[in-house]
Formats: C-alpha cells, structure tokens, sequence
C-alpha cells in the first residue's frame, strides 16, 4: 500500500496483494464488477469497485486517482467512505455495506412507510451535504443501485462525482454515457434539448424525485406492463410526462400527499423550479419525524424538525400535553392514537390485556407498532418487566432511541425473506 506523493500525500494507492486472496464478487453491471476484499493490514472487508476500461477509456486510471483523492476528503453519515484507488485491477476502493443496494431491496422487500420516509429523507441529507460543498460536488448518476445500505437499513450514497461533463466532449456523448449506465429513467428533460449549458444541482434534484417515486411505489418507473425503450422513455421525459401516482399504494398515510408534492417540485419540467436540497430536506425531515421512526441525534444534541416548513394541514404536535391527556378507552382505534402521538406515558397506562390479541392495518400486532415507536419502556411495559439480552440485541441505542429490528420494517409478508 502506498502513499501518492504531493498534495495527495494521504490518499492511498493499494496493489493487488494487499488484499486477501479469496475475491468475492457482489455485482456485475455494465461498468464493471464489484468485489468484497479483505485488507490485510487492516483486517477489515472493503468493497472494490473495478472498471471496464472498454467502456471507460484508457485514461480511467489517471482520472481515478484524481477523482477519488477529492472524494477521499468528503466524509459524512450518509456518504460511502472512499479509502483509495487500485491499479490492478483498476479500481476504487471504498467502504463495504453488508445489505447491499436500495434497488435491491425495493425488488425483494416491502416496506413499512416509516421506513419509506426515513430513507428518502436520508438521500437528502446525503445529496444536500454533496451539494453544499464549494464547489457543490454533482453526483449525476443518482439512482437506487448506487444508494446502498449498512446493518440497519439507513442509506450512504456512492458513486458521487464519477462522472463528468466535460469528459463526454458534448452532450450527445454524454447521454450516451448515461445511457450505457441504465440511466435512462434519471435524466431530466433539459439535458435532452439543444441547450449546450453544463449540469447543475437541478440535475440531481431530477434524478433524487425518480428515486422518490420507487421507493414510495416500490416498482420501476416507466415499464407499464413492459419493459419501455430508451426512445418512448426519452420522448415522455421531454413531453413532460413523469411516472404515474396511481402506483402508490392505497394505503398510504396522508403524510404521503405532502411527500409527493415535493416528488413533483423536483421532477418540474423547469429546471429553476425545482427546490434545492437545503429546502427539500428540512420538509424530509419534518415528514420523517412525524411518521414515527426518527434519526441519530448528533452528539449529544438531537436536531429538532421545522414543522413550520410544512404544509399547514401536515403541521401535528409529536407528542400530546400530560395536562390534557387523551381518552384512554380501550378502543383498537384509541390506543393505537395513542401510540402514534408518541404519548408514552399514557400509552403504558391505558395499555390492556385485550390490546394484545388484536389486529390493526395489513394485520399488524400492536406490539409491531410498539417496536417501530422507539419507546424501550414501553416494550418493558408490554413484555412485563426488563427486556432480555435477546430483545435488547435489537434495540441497540442510536443517540439515545433504539434502533427498530429490521424486520419490523418490513410488512409480515416480507418477513423471513431477508
């Protein structure tokens, strides 16, 4: 393992035999292969990004290391960490996430809404922070199988500032480079007019609401039925033709409605409408909170949501005032209310023996809910005293709030397929 010299004297350059023999290939696409590799060193697995040179040209290594020396630099919780570059083969070295990609899991799972919010809302903390950089670093390949996820399902952007503008010479190359990639489905409509101005922000900001669109529907966008060409796709885009909301489900909650609002702002036809990252993400979040799952605190100091960024009708208090309490029948409808306003501590009082039988939305459990509430006390409340070490081992502590087991992210039909 080496040390490039000069300005770069921290970035690394690995050989071949840095890395343990046994090479396991992830994926294969269009680009190249990715592998899991030990690092001898540092005993650590790392995902290797290699790269067909076919498709890329021979200049790739020069540009590899100049790329991934920047990206290096740019560390942040929702961004994959990029330790290097390979020369045989070559390749980047970065973080390796054990739960592979969101187009992955969208495929394979179906998600609780919760989950659904949290994960868009991570995608804008990851973009936002890519965007609020001098000069914003442009991702320009946004898409689900380059979101990929740690242990806990919570998302890390990768592949951000590979690819470039002015590398393509014009326009038509580039799209074309786009296209190679299956990105098709991200591009916004103005990249494919006569206009010969470079990408900004408003290009990510296009492909992040196609993002929003699958992972709120969980399908791909465009297929109706079959699978649509690069043509009949391209020519809908510049029509101003987007993916339909009829592919939402039913079931959604009416925080949804607020959701796809700021999915249509960023898919506008007009590049200069669609909203910027730093304003996306504070409504996210104020959307993500109320749902119920909830984020990391930040040190010891947990960032409290902008409700006011919302919609007026979307505006509720999270927790309800122990001077008024609620009424505590015992009503299915009562104590699910209950839960859902994150009133705790009534919740435990008006909590029954009957509650524990009963079935509520897509024949989920009260206790289903209980885990995805966050609220250890009240799960000690529902198991009737101290939770095991079996069901703490799922309720590891994130800044305070445990950390919702995986599987009660997905619905009970998902269960067990992971």
């Amino acid at each position: 393992m080496d040390r490039v010299e000069g300005g770069l004297e921290k970035f690394r350059i690995f050989r071949k035999d840095d890395f343990e023999a046994d090479w396991i290939k992830v994926t294969e696409r269009s680009f190249g292969q990715v592998y899991r590799v030990k690092v001898k060193l540092w005993r650590e697995k790392c995902a290797l990004k290699s790269f067909n040179t076919t498709l890329t040209g021979t200049s790739l290594y020069r540009r590899m290391i100049e790329e991934a020396s920047k990206m290096e630099k740019v560390t942040f919780k929702y961004i994959v960490s990029i330790y290097g570059v390979c020369n045989d083969p070559p390749s980047m070295v970065m973080e390796y996430m054990n739960n592979g990609s969101l187009d992955r899991l969208l495929t394979n799972h179906v998600l609780m809404w919760p989950k659904k919010f949290q994960m868009i809302h991570e995608v804008t903390m990851g973009m936002n922070f890519l965007h609020s950089m001098n000069p914003p670093l442009l991702h320009l390949n946004l898409k689900p199988s380059n979101i990929l996820l740690d242990d806990h399902l919570h998302i890390k952007i990768s592949d951000f500032g590979l690819i470039k503008w002015e590398e393509a010479g014009n326009k038509k190359e580039f799209i074309e480079n786009l296209t190679a990639r299956g990105n098709i489905f991200y591009i916004p409509p103005e990249t494919f007019t006569l206009c010969p101005e470079h990408p900004g922000t408003k290009f990510d900001v296009y492909s992040f609401s196609i993002v929003m669109w699958e992972i709120l529907t969980q399908k791909r966008p465009y297929q109706a039925g079959k699978r649509s060409s690069t043509t009949t796709v391209l020519m809908k885009v510049a029509s101003g033709r987007r993916p339909g909301l009829e592919n939402i489900p039913d079931d959604k909650p009416q925080e949804c409605e607020q959701m796809i609002t700021i999915m249509q702002q960023c898919w506008d036809q007009d590049p200069r409408e669609r909203p910027d990252f730093s304003d996306t993400v504070r409504k996210t979040e104020a959307l993500s909170d109320i749902l119920g799952i909830g984020g990391c605190s930040n040190g010891d100091k947990t960032h409290k949501p902008d409700y006011t960024m919302l919609s007026p009708i979307f505006r509720r208090k999270s927790t309800c005032s122990l001077a008024n309490p609620p009424d505590t029948s015992n009503t299915r409808d009562d104590i699910l209310n209950i839960l859902s306003r994150k009133d705790f501590e009534n919740f435990r009082q008006a909590l029954r023996k009957e509650h524990v039988s009963m079935l509520f939305k897509d024949n989920n459990t009260l206790l289903h809910y209980t885990v995805v509430s966050e609220c250890e006390a009240c799960l000690e409340s529902w198991c009737g005293g101290k939770l095991t070490e079996r069901q703490r081992i799922h309720s590891s502590h994130c800044g305070g709030a445990p950390q919702v087991p995986r599987d009660m992210l997905l619905t009970d039909g998902a269960r067990g397929r992971c």
